[in-house]
């Protein structure tokens, strides 16, 4: 599964999550990571919600 696939599943099992895919940060093992990268197996995976600060 890649970073986008992955976000496309969390947005049909969690329709209220949708809009939020479009602008969320993952990483893969504590790294950033891209649309295209594939998740491997056990891989521990983190979202970012975009923020502001001043």
């Amino acid at each position: 599964m890649t970073i986008q696939e992955l976000k496309d599943k969390l947005s049909a099992d969690y329709p209220n999550l949708k809009e939020s895919m479009h602008s969320v940060l993952l990483t893969i093992n504590r790294e950033y990571a891209f649309d295209e990268a594939i998740v491997p197996q056990n891989a521990e995976i983190g979202m970012f919600p975009p923020v502001s600060g001043g």
